[in-house]
């Protein structure tokens, strides 16, 4: 039986496949992100095409550890002490040690407006929204590779702005940002309106849980808006330590019907 290759599998051109001539040889892709469940799910995504990938888990670890000869960057838009566009930047810049013209696709929760402009005024290959499959992934790694590519100058990029745009906001929707800024953990669903994240070394018993806790199955273990127990809190920190988040969204209200 035939073995299909990476490209295959993608469904990308044998040319572009192929690494600077040298036929099967493994492209070499990287996934940049401080969510750990999230880094090691899009790495996995991009693990069984059959291409070696790096992770980073910041800013400062992208830039302190580049890699010359990289095909494609996947790059979370929330990270510590920056976020994406402030590398995708950089690199279109020249400041970094990787390729000025990597490949980059920009990993967000959102389309917003603002963001989409940023990305496309430095030349972004792909935005890809969460949540994620192994389709999209595919269909956004494909799209960066076929994808046709006239670079600007160094100095048009840094003309770029790419900090959102500021306005005053209410208490609700500073809580809002405050989810959207803070991806939802993997093993949490349907966030409730006015919920906020709470560091897990701050959780104590009687919060209320501002979303639905899921199983890796999926399945529903506790409804949003349960109050939580000693055991609850135990095990919400034993999660917290396998899936790689930091703080739980906790609701302003304990929501009808709850348990």
């Amino acid at each position: 039986m035939h073995s299909m290759t990476w490209w295959e599998r993608l469904g990308v051109p044998r040319e572009l496949a192929q690494k600077d001539g040298h036929g099967d040889e493994q492209r070499l892709f990287m996934v940049v992100s401080h969510n750990a469940f999230l880094r090691r799910v899009v790495a996995d995504f991009l693990a069984n095409t059959g291409a070696l990938v790096q992770t980073r888990s910041s800013l400062e670890d992208a830039i302190a550890r580049p890699v010359a000869g990289l095909d494609l960057l996947v790059c979370d838009y929330n990270l510590p002490q920056g976020d994406g566009l402030t590398l995708l930047k950089q690199i279109r810049t020249g400041r970094t040690g990787f390729p000025m013209d990597v490949p980059f696709v920009l990993l967000a929760e959102a389309a917003e407006r603002w963001l989409v402009r940023a990305a496309l005024g430095l030349d972004a290959d792909g935005c890809l929204l969460l949540p994620l499959n192994a389709r999209k992934v595919a269909d956004s790694v494909r799209g960066a590779l076929k994808r046709q590519r006239v670079f600007a100058q160094a100095n048009d990029y840094q003309e770029v702005a790419i900090e959102p745009p500021s306005a005053t906001v209410t208490p609700q929707e500073a809580a809002a940002a405050s989810m959207a800024h803070n991806a939802l953990p993997a093993c949490f669903a349907r966030a409730v309106d006015g919920a906020i994240m709470v560091p897990v070394k701050d959780l104590h018993p009687e919060m209320i849980l501002g979303a639905d806790l899921l199983s890796e199955r999926g399945q529903v273990l506790l409804n949003a808006g349960a109050v939580l127990e000693h055991a609850v809190v135990r095990r919400l920190r034993d999660a917290a330590e396998s899936f790689g988040f930091d703080a739980v969204p906790i609701g302003p209200v304990r929501a009808p019907g709850a348990a």
